[in-house]
């Protein structure tokens, strides 16, 4: 339980320099393995790459799942380093797509002059295509108004949801010790563990978020929490359910259990 005469940071901060055998986890993981997850949401959070595949979506799709989120009085909490995140790779994706796309017709174009691989250009070109619908659904290549489409998905997004961010100086350590000691999230990066604190700082800015909200106590098991994500690593997923650690961290700090999920099993629980 935490302390009501320490701070939101202090609290938060006391709470992730817990090891696992300090955390509540087993209750919260036992929800899970019973099925008994309670479908009443307090809150919500989306990760880097949900909220670029959230702005990918149509308006009309996102303008249903965020009237399901407060049809629900479920409240939303964006987490700063993933906003940062989606803008430092505004591009990326797409870039990613259209260099695929033109080394693999540059690839079957090669296959074509052999006529014993006429099989294999025919399935390079069958893969060019998948590439070539891929970019279609994604929406991003070639797209001239990106930047105004992006500006229109943030002013909806940022009117019902709040950001929250930890003093990045004094969690650093915390972060980077955590790292070291494999702990989630994160850890299964290898990219990740070299270059920088990315799913820390996001995971840390959504349980600051929580804290900020000051939801109602409530009995185990009658609220969850949601974090979307399309990471389905062992850093964030183990057999299907989240990671102990976070599963502990969330319950140590709000009474609740944790539920992650996919932007797909989103929108389906949505309908939309």
């Amino acid at each position: 339980m935490t302390n009501v005469d320490e701070g939101p940071l202090d609290i938060l901060r006391n709470c992730l320099t817990q090891s696992i055998a300090q955390l509540d986890w087993l209750p919260v993981l036992k929800l899970h393995v019973d099925g008994q997850v309670a479908d009443n949401w307090a809150a919500i959070g989306f990760d880097t790459n949900a909220l670029k595949k959230l702005r990918r979506a149509s308006p009309a799709t996102q303008t249903s799942l965020l009237t399901f989120l407060e049809s629900r009085e479920v409240k939303t909490v964006l987490p700063a380093q993933a906003v940062q995140e989606y803008w430092n790779h505004h591009r990326a994706f797409a870039n990613t797509v259209e260099a695929i796309q033109a080394e693999t017709r540059k690839l079957a174009k090669r296959y074509d002059n052999l006529p014993s691989m006429a099989g294999a250009s025919a399935a390079l070109r069958s893969y060019a295509k998948e590439i070539d619908d891929l970019a279609d659904d994604v929406g991003d290549t070639e797209n001239e108004h990106l930047l105004k489409l992006s500006v229109e998905f943030w002013e909806v997004l940022l009117g019902s949801s709040i950001v929250a961010d930890v003093p990045r100086s004094d969690f650093a350590r915390i972060g980077q010790t955590r790292l070291a000691c494999g702990v989630p999230p994160g850890f299964a990066d290898e990219r990740k563990r070299a270059n920088g604190l990315g799913d820390f700082y996001v995971w840390a800015d959504f349980l600051f978020g929580l804290l900020s909200l000051q939801l109602p106590a409530v009995e185990p098991g009658k609220s969850t929490i949601v974090f979307v994500t399309e990471d389905a690593k062992e850093d964030w997923i183990v057999s299907g359910v989240p990671h102990p650690t976070l599963l502990g961290e969330v319950n140590v700090l709000t009474g609740r259990c944790l539920r992650i999920l996919g932007m797909d099993e989103l929108k389906e629980i949505a309908g939309v």
